[in-house]
């Protein structure tokens, strides 16, 4: 009787040992289950906003961006380069800032018949092109600067879009080259330096 007592606890032990693999399978099986449903889950939604339209910050990128270094006595300066428009609508810059230069007036500038002034209505970049900003034409100025702007230094800006947002052009480098205040002119017969958007 003894006998049989221990070879049915051993069958029953068996029994157990038999439910309890069963039910951690189905448990691993639930969970691995589950961790793939999750996978295709983060998958979709990664193709979906690829598919999506950019937002602001990848709405334009700066190309060849640099800042002219302020020169002593001169309480201006500008900032010249390639926008790129990544979308297929134009996009209308309307304002300029850059708490890197301690500046009271940050504006749009055009030049007309060799006079420089400010763009009404801001620039606008085309949809799909790009907007030059160079000197003797279009070019981010600013105004009645209280600390020098000096080169080495490295600065961002921030562009203000008609529709409310912005977009930032980060760690734009800042050089000398021998422009004057109006002109500009011998911008181009320095090195270019290549600059995107971060």
């Amino acid at each position: 009787m003894k006998h049989y007592a221990l070879k049915t606890a051993g069958v029953i032990a068996a029994a157990a040992l038999a439910l309890a693999g069963c039910s951690n399978s189905e448990q691993a099986s639930t969970e691995g289950s589950s961790a793939a449903d999750k996978a295709s889950s983060a998958a979709s939604s990664a193709a979906s906003s690829a598919t999506e339209k950019p937002d602001s910050d990848h709405a334009l990128t700066l190309e060849d961006g640099v800042v002219r270094a302020t020169t002593e006595g001169k309480d201006m300066t500008a900032a010249f380069g390639t926008i790129h428009n990544n979308t297929d609508k134009d996009i209308n810059i309307v304002g300029v800032h850059s708490d890197d230069i301690k500046a009271n007036m940050f504006q749009l500038h055009e030049v007309v018949d060799g006079v420089m002034k400010e763009k009404e209505g801001g620039f606008v970049v085309p949809a799909n092109g790009d907007l030059k900003l160079q000197p003797g034409g279009n070019h981010f100025m600013f105004m009645e600067i209280q600390e020098p702007v000096q080169a080495g230094d490295e600065v961002d800006l921030e562009v203000k879009l008609a529709d409310g947002s912005t977009v930032d052009f980060d760690d734009v480098p800042v050089r000398t080259f021998g422009a004057g205040d109006e002109d500009y002119g011998d911008f181009q017969d320095n090195g270019e330096h290549e600059h995107h958007h971060h």
